[in-house]
This record gives structure tokens, sequence and C-alpha cells, in this order.
């Protein structure tokens, strides 16, 4: 009894092996194959253990292709067990593990095997007509089997879709990736987790440069899966490298939830200030995304030239009657708040036109830029930017400028003549960049002290302080010693605020050195303060000036004014000795009608105690 209880139990393991071996074997299906690959001797099939607790010993399994003999696996690969949820990839015995193709992108979690000949079958898988293939475990049981469809280009498998259903073509399709997906996740299997880009679109499709663009990425949930917390990331490629940093990224956004084959359409706005060939590109990422080859997408369009409208740019000042060796030139003052591109603006008056620049030439916002044949530079005491670019000739009795923009719209032009400020030497100013360019009234001479104010603020332009010190006169023709020398200041505000807290300062050149240094300060006096546009006239009593020939420098001190060029004014004295007082030498008698040969004559007589010499009286 005893023996026949052994037998019994013996039968009854071997049984339950075998069933448990049987029901581990079936968890193992072929979810790949590569019957085209792009090299010789690269065929591979791959199979998928779908058990999640057990392994599988693949020792002696076989493969069979179509009608040919099997090929067994070869046995000197020991290891053969299979983990659950694992691949492992069946070669050709002459692969090269080291060095083939698939080296690069085989995972380190495969399993990997080789049949025990040179190809599958009796000379390698058909690339034209479609083969079965069996799996064969060692009991000569078949596993699983799938008809391939030869219908790939060279490189592109065969995959599963869902590795869990059948062998059905509808479950097969053709592999995403150049040299198929060995020992990992097929191309065409859905993830567990995959937000997918599929798309970006942006409105206007043509935009223009400080435009406001919407771009609008479609993204979908191919995953299994709902996802959260999908970033969405719009990059500006600026040189096309796929290298993106911080100051690139265009705009951000944020999906919180997205369910399974859901669809969701992002909405991002930006804007390009300058215009030319864009390229965006458009990131996803999530802490759970197991796909990061359908993460991206890219668009490439065209950004046009901001359109311009009149007086984005305006003719703010010209020199048309120079004085010496200076060229004729034009300024240009841009009103905006934007920088513009002058390339392929033209000038233009009654009988010429010329380009500006046939490149690039950009124009700051609130910002001046002369335009000239030559150099001015040498003319000035100060720095700015100029152009040199051939203009047409500013008549002397009056012209036409036109500016055009690229698309040759007219944006400013100025029609002169030579009543508006005929003054040799000196620049016709516009007085506000916002009122009438064709008006005589909001144009005049400069009152620079250079003559002109290329670059910069123009001296006849309203500021809001602006003290104007329009006359330093004398009505003496020389002063006396020890006595006072009188003079007057006439100051102006021309500022449109209210002018306080300034002072009026004279200085004497005693050393003659044109210097006007701190130590030759003769006067200091406090400007009472002065309502816009009020005109006030100062009298300075000077005393203890030396004996000679100076010249004084009346100067106005206020911190806020906003144009110092006519801050200052120039007066030449003569200060003498005099030797007698009024009076002290009278005519006394005068001979006007004599009876000839005796000429006509004057008496003088001295009243004084002293003696006057009066050799260099006339």
């Amino acid at each position: 009894m005893k023996q026949v209880s052994k037998l019994i139990g013996a039968i009854l393991i071997l049984v339950i092996q075998q069933s448990l071996f049987a029901q581990h074997a079936n968890s193992v299906t072929i979810s790949e194959i590569m019957f085209r690959p792009s090299e010789s001797n690269s065929e591979f099939i791959e199979l998928y253990n779908l058990s999640s607790t057990d392994s599988v010993d693949l020792k002696n399994w076989k493969i069979k292709y179509h009608t040919s003999n099997a090929d067994l696996f070869d046995s000197t690969f020991t290891n053969k067990k299979l983990p659950p949820h694992k691949y492992a990839v069946i070669f050709e015995g002459d692969y090269d593990l080291i060095n083939g193709i698939y080296s690069p992108i085989l995972s380190d979690s495969a399993l990997l095997i080789k049949i025990d000949n040179n190809s599958f079958g009796s000379s390698g898988m058909s690339n034209s007509s479609d083969r079965m293939i069996y799996l064969i475990d060692s009991n000569d049981i078949v596993i699983d089997s799938i008809k391939y469809t030869a219908d790939n280009p060279s490189g592109i498998s065969d995959e599963k879709i869902f590795l869990e259903g059948t062998n059905d073509e509808s479950n097969w399709g053709n592999s995403t990736a150049l040299n198929g997906t060995p020992g990992f996740k097929n191309s065409i299997s859905p993830f567990d987790f995959d937000a997918r880009v599929d798309s970006v679109t942006i409105n206007p499709s043509s935009p223009f440069a400080f435009e406001g663009i919407n771009a609008f990425v479609c993204i979908t949930n191919a995953g299994l899966n709902p996802i959260d917390s999908i970033f969405v990331s719009c990059y500006d490629d600026v040189n096309v490298n796929n290298y993106f940093y911080d100051d690139t990224l265009l705009y951000h956004s944020l999906i919180e939830h997205l369910d399974t084959n859901k669809t969701e359409i992002v909405k991002l706005s930006f804007t390009f200030k300058l215009s030319g060939n864009k390229n965006i590109k458009v990131f996803i990422t999530s802490g759970k995304d197991e796909n990061n080859l359908n993460d991206t997408t890219k668009l490439s369009f065209f950004v046009r030239p901001k359109p311009n409208s009149e007086k984005d740019i305006v003719i703010n000042e010209i020199m048309y009657l120079p004085e010496g060796d200076e060229p004729e030139w034009i300024e240009l003052y841009n009103t905006t708040n934007d920088s513009i591109n002058l390339k392929d603006w033209k000038f233009k008056d009654r009988t010429s036109h010329t380009i500006v620049s046939p490149d690039s030439l950009f124009i700051a916002p609130k910002d001046y830029l002369v335009i000239s044949s030559d150099s001015i530079a040498p003319f000035y005491s100060y720095e700015f930017n100029y152009f040199i670019k051939n203009i047409p000739s500013l008549n002397n009795s009056g012209d036409e400028i036109v500016l055009l923009d690229s698309l040759g719209k007219t944006i400013d032009s100025l029609s002169y003549s030579d009543d508006w400020g005929n003054k040799k030497g000196y620049s016709l100013e516009r007085k506000d960049v916002n009122g009438e360019t064709n008006s005589k009234n909001n144009w005049a001479n400069s009152i620079a002290l250079e003559g002109a104010t290329p670059g910069k603020y123009n001296s006849i332009s309203p500021l809001d302080y602006d003290l104007h010190l329009i006359e330093f006169t004398t009505s003496q023709k020389y002063g006396t010693e020890n006595s006072d020398f009188i003079t007057t200041c006439t100051i102006r505000n021309r500022g449109l605020l209210n002018a306080s807290n300034s002072e009026l300062q004279i200085y004497c050149d005693y050393n003659h050195d044109s210097t006007f240094a701190f130590d030759e300060l003769i006067y200091d006096y406090p400007i009472p303060s002065l309502a816009s546009n009020e005109e006030i006239e100062l009298t300075q009593f000077l005393n203890n000036l030396p004996l000679g020939q100076y010249r004084l420098k009346a100067h106005i001190q206020f911190a806020n004014d906003q144009f110092p060029e006519n801050n200052d004014a120039f007066l030449n004295i003569n200060i003498v000795k005099i030797e007698f007082n009024p009076g002290d030498l009278l005519i006394n008698e005068i001979m006007y009608a004599p009876v000839s040969p005796e000429p006509e004559w004057f008496e003088i007589y001295n009243s004084a105690n002293n003696e006057i010499n009066i050799n260099r009286f006339l």
C-alpha cells in the first residue's frame, strides 16, 4: 500500500507540474517580427511574457518558419528564463550581438537568444510573401502562431498592438520606429500613460511683427489611463538647433487632467518683435508619460514686418542750408514704443528718390536717426546715431521730402519753403512731433548754440523745464574804475511747467582763458519763480571790476532744466580809468562866423584845480 501511495503521489505531482508549466508557457506570445531588416543577418522574432508573477523557461523551445523545419534555440545560451512582463529577442545565429544594428536600442532587461543556425527556416524569412511563424515549447506544443503580412519597407517590423489580444490581422501593424522596437514596448502599442501632441496651428496664419499670435496645440491622451498635470511649453527655436533656454520660452500652460482617448486644445499666446522666418517647437511633459517620442511638434512660418502707420516715423529736423563743408542731412524720429526696421524704406523729393537701406536698419523707440551722404560727426560736439546714405539734394529755395515705408506707403512728408527759416548754418527744426508736418508754425530755425540738434531733442520744442537766457546786454559803452557796471539779463520760461529754485550767475574771464572758473564768479542772484511763458528782466550792478577788456558770461543754474544749451549768454566789456570828472572841462567860447582870413575856433576852460592832459581828446 505504501508503494502504491508513493506512485499515486508521484503521478499527481507530475500532473500538477505539467499543468503549471502549460499555464506558464501559454503566457508567452509572439510580439514582433523583423522579416525585412535594413542590414543582412539581422532578422529577429520578439516574445513577451504576459504573466505578472511567473517566469517561463524557454529551454529547448523552437521557432518554426512556414513549412521549414523548426529552429531550436541555441543551447549555448544557458539562461533562457523569461521573467514576467519582459521581452525575449530571438536572433539569427550569425547576428553580432555586440556590433549589430540593434545594439544601441536593445533594452538591458531583454532576454537575448540566438537560434542554432544562421537563418529562420531554410534561407530566412520572405520579404514578399505572407508567411506563418510558430512558437513551439519543449514538449512540441504550439504556444503561439502568427501569419505576418509582407508589405513592409526595409527596417520596419510587424508589431502586435495589444499583447494580451489575439493574433488577428487587426491586432498587428507596421512599426513606426526604424529598426523596430526589439526588447521594449512596441511603437504601435498603447501605453498606460501616453500624452501625445497631435498638431499645432497658429492664428493668424501669417502674422505681423508685434501682432498677437494664438497657437492652438491639439493634445490627446493616447494611453490606457487618465493623466494629471500635463505641462505645455512653446519655445522659439531661434537657431533651428533644437536647443532651448528660458529666454526663448514664448508661453507655457497646464492641463490639470485629461481622460483616456480625450483631446484638449490648448491656446498659447505670444508675439514676435522681429519679422522673418520663425520656428516654434511645442513640448509636453508629464511625470507619468511613458512615451516621449510623441511629446513634441514644431511649426515654421513667416512673420511679416509690422504695418506702419502715418507718423510712426516723422521728419524731425533738416539741414538744407549748411555752412562750410557740412553735408545736408535729415533727422528722423520714432514716435512709437517699438523698434522699426527701415529696410527698403525710401526718401523722395520732387525730382528723385533713394532707398534708405537695403539691409535691416532699426530705429529704437522714441529715438532719433540722422541720415546724411557723409559723416556729420565732426561738426558737432556730442555723439549721436547717424547713417551715411545718399539723400535727395535739399533745395535752399524750398523742396519736398517724402518718407515711404517698404510697402510704398507714405509715412511722413514735408514741403518747406525758404521763408520758413532760411538761416545759413542753422537747421530747420520741428517744434512738435505730434503736430502737423506741413505747417509753417510747426517749424523754425534751431536756437541751439551749435546751430542744430542732430540726434537729440530739438531746441525749439517745448519741454517741461526750460529756462532761456534770451539777452545779456548793457547800455554803457564802457565802465569806470570803482564804479558799478550795469547789465541786464532777459529770461523766459519756455517750459510747460513753473520753474523755481534757479539762480543767475555771472562770471568774468579775468585771465582770458575762456573757461569761466568758479573763482571767477562775480555775481550770484536767485531768479524768481516763473510760470510757463513768463518773461523777466533782471538788472545787475557789477562792482570792483579791474581795468581792462573782459568777457562776461551770464549763466542760469537750474537743476531741472532739460535744455541747458540756452542757459548761457556773453558780453564783452571795457573798464577804463577816468582822470577827470564831468564839468572839469568847459566849452567857454566859440567863433563860428569869423571874418576872413580868421579861422573858426572854440575855447576850452579848465575849472578843476589840477592840470588836465587833452592830448588824446577828439
